[in-house]
């Protein structure tokens, strides 16, 4: 978008502009959200309504709606998003973290604080951390816990150890392919957001989604392939007492439960509703 499209540099003409371009393609609400985030990202009060832009922010602005015309998120556009209340950077070759994320995240936090309340020389490992979000909001919280981290793929590895450096949360990093490789030691709490999408549902994702993040974050061949590696893993290599927390898809979680019982190392195992009252997440203790 050329930025003599702007009548004026005035920010009630850009965001004028800026909201008839995508009103196509955006609600309002999602116009008025992506605009304040644009906002902040520039430095000016997301409220402000008598500022001007420079011409250099203009053709930052320009750059950034013809971005949005091509539906690529706002966390890939900025380089970064909010997680936890925190900052984490993202590219496409990180999943963006999502909400319910958040709510495994706040799960953990609890039974930590429950069942190791001193949480020292704890052990922790995040299968398929993608930005590191997971593991290193936990390390801001219990600076004691010993954590480890893994991921597939090395642009994601590098991703995170950038966030971890920026948040200054020592973790230990490490690219494994979870499905072919063992866990690197024995832990107490083993955590993860694997993918849980079969990818003949592909179709029903948001072109977005499709178009602009990893697919090897998203999809599996089947709803079931990396949870049954885990509850297997976990038999050797989660200690004992330990406990292994997960997200999945709500429309295969009975199914994840069910399979869960199937190994006999679990004392009890049990799924868990999100915020939206889906069944977001199983929850396995080990004998």
């Amino acid at each position: 978008m050329n930025i003599n499209h702007f009548k004026s540099n005035h920010i009630q003409d850009v965001k004028e502009k800026f909201n008839a371009t995508l009103c196509k393609y955006y609600s309002t609400n999602e116009q008025d959200i992506i605009f304040k985030r644009i906002l902040e990202h520039l430095n000016y009060d997301p409220y402000s309504n008598n500022s001007y832009f420079n011409q250099s922010e203009l053709i930052l602005i320009s750059r950034f709606i013809d971005d949005l015309l091509e539906k690529k998120p706002l966390a890939y556009i900025l380089g970064y998003t909010y997680f936890y209340h925190l900052n984490f950077f993202v590219s496409p070759n990180v999943l963006i973290p999502r909400p319910e994320t958040e709510e495994l995240v706040l799960l953990t936090q609890k039974i930590i604080s429950e069942k190791y309340p001193s949480h020292s020389n704890l052990t922790l490992i995040d299968i398929g951390t993608g930005s590191g979000c997971i593991a290193i909001t936990l390390k801001k919280y219990f600076p004691k816990l010993q954590i480890t981290a893994i991921d597939i793929s090395e642009e994601a590895i590098q991703t995170a150890m950038n966030n971890a450096t920026f948040h200054n949360t020592p973790i230990h990093f490490l690219q494994s392919d979870i499905l072919s490789d063992y866990l690197p030691g024995l832990f107490d709490i083993i955590i993860s957001n694997p993918p849980y999408i079969p990818t003949q549902d592909i179709t029903s994702i948001d072109e977005s989604i499709q178009k602009y993040e990893p697919s090897i974050a998203l999809f599996s061949k089947n709803f079931s392939e990396f949870y049954e590696k885990i509850f297997a893993l976990s038999e050797k290599q989660l200690n004992k007492n330990g406990i292994l927390i997960m997200e999945l898809n709500q429309y295969y979680a009975q199914s994840i439960l069910d399979l869960s019982k199937k190994f006999h190392h679990f004392s009890h195992t049990t799924l868990l509703k999100d915020w939206s009252n889906h069944q977001r997440f199983i929850l396995c203790e080990k004998n």
